[in-house]
């Protein structure tokens, strides 16, 4: 019989020890953040660092406001408890349970998303310049990873013969139409480092049209135009809201060769291609740097 009880003893200081590391495991997995309602509909979470009779200091958990807010703009104060892992979403999406040192997360954030990038291109097959302004709009699924589309304008100069550098025009214009994606891999504000991808498809506006030689007395001339398959895969950083990268872009480029009676009989760019004597179409690639701004 005594056995029997020193069994049943053992067992339920077992158990209540497995309650009580249970019990401080969940206490020690959970976070708790004040919550100001203001009068606005705004809702903050963070902490009260230091309040007095007409206002409270306020600093929200992911660091993205830190000011004092007076107590006539707020409808409400409360505590909310949140799980490790609700915290660290409440912070910015990092990995671990503890901020980094000196940690300050992006204002990036789920939902809505956009910005602008000014790119400019090296040397390609065709061109020696390579200019495009994009801008971008989408959803932020995570501070991390951005999906969307966007549009743009592409200009390239080309090269031309100095022999007949007479040509009407040797630049040609685009209207880039593309799907876009990127994501980051730290979600910082100092500095975050990502990789972005954007394909799509090129609209032509108007040709670079140069004079290529002479036969018979009459003028020999070259049209080439930007249409199809548009691309662009960068690395980039951001810095706070700027970002700058480095890449690869390409776009479709089709080339045609004719005469002086097309160049005055045909002036209109799709009249031109209609009646072309020679036909070329090519993938035009070139190495590129941008800067771009993040709203």
């Amino acid at each position: 019989m005594p056995k029997r009880r020193n069994y049943f003893t053992m067992k339920k200081l077992i158990f209540t020890a497995i309650l009580a590391v249970s019990a401080v495991t969940a206490a020690s997995a959970q976070i708790k953040v004040d919550v100001i309602r203001l009068e606005n509909g705004k809702t903050l979470k963070g902490e009260i660092v230091a309040r007095s009779d007409s206002s409270v200091y306020f600093r929200t958990a992911d660091g993205t406001l830190s000011k004092q807010i007076d107590c006539s703009d707020i409808a409400d104060c409360s505590q909310e408890t949140l799980s490790k892992w609700e915290y660290r979403m409440l912070r910015g999406y990092v990995r671990g349970a503890e901020m980094p040192k000196n940690y300050i997360p992006s204002s990036r954030k789920s939902g809505y998303g956009a910005f602008v990038e000014a790119l400019g291109g090296g040397f390609s097959g065709m061109y020696y310049g390579w200019f495009d302004i994009t801008t971008s709009h989408g959803y932020y699924f995570t501070p991390r990873t951005f999906v969307g589309g966007g549009t743009g304008v592409n200009l390239k100069i080309a090269y031309t013969d100095r022999y007949y550098s007479g040509s009407p025009r040797m630049t040609s214009m685009c209207v880039p139409v593309f799907a876009t994606a990127r994501h980051y891999f730290i979600n910082s504000r100092n500095c975050s480092p990502y990789i972005d991808g954007k394909i799509g498809y090129a609209i032509p506006l108007y040709d670079a049209v140069g004079a290529t030689g002479a036969y018979e007395n009459r003028h020999l001339y070259q049209s080439i135009r930007t249409r199809g398959l548009y691309f662009n895969i960068s690395v980039g950083v951001e810095l706070n809201r700027v970002t700058i990268a480095a890449g690869l872009t390409g776009a479709e480029s089709e080339e045609i060769d004719f005469n002086e009676d097309i160049y005055i009989d045909y002036p209109g760019m799709r009249n031109r291609w209609n009646n072309y004597s020679a036909y070329y179409r090519y993938m035009d690639t070139a190495w590129h740097l941008s800067v771009g701004y993040r709203f």
